[in-house]
């Protein structure tokens, strides 16, 4: 912890927040006690919080690939998450990644 924070410090000082740091420091210094305390808690909430982020894409995959194939199931969580999800897909698709040429060797 006292590393991280030597390096926070370091690198707010370098982009010249040196003053926002400063006036964290008291509640981040707090906050990383009451980790350091209470550290089997905080490993299992975010245990929690990524397996239940992945079981949601787990199903929200699986629930796409069974409508595909022409099943009928229930929209897992709700149709608004997948409305949402389909419109980032779509939005990914469209983006073209297109090469850099590169000039022929005379």
């Amino acid at each position: 912890m006292q590393a991280a924070n030597s390096a926070g410090e370091f690198i707010t000082r370098q982009l010249g927040l040196s003053g926002v740091w400063q006036h964290n420091s008291p509640w981040l210094f707090a906050v990383e006690g009451w980790v350091i305390d209470y550290w089997p808690l905080v490993l299992y909430a975010i245990i929690l919080c990524a397996s239940t982020g992945s079981v949601v894409v787990y199903y929200l995959i699986a629930n796409g690939l069974m409508r595909f194939f022409g099943f009928d199931v229930r929209p897992f969580p709700s149709p608004r998450v997948e409305r949402g999800v389909r419109k980032v897909v779509k939005l990914l698709g469209r983006l073209r990644f297109r090469r850099r040429r590169q000039l022929a060797s005379i």
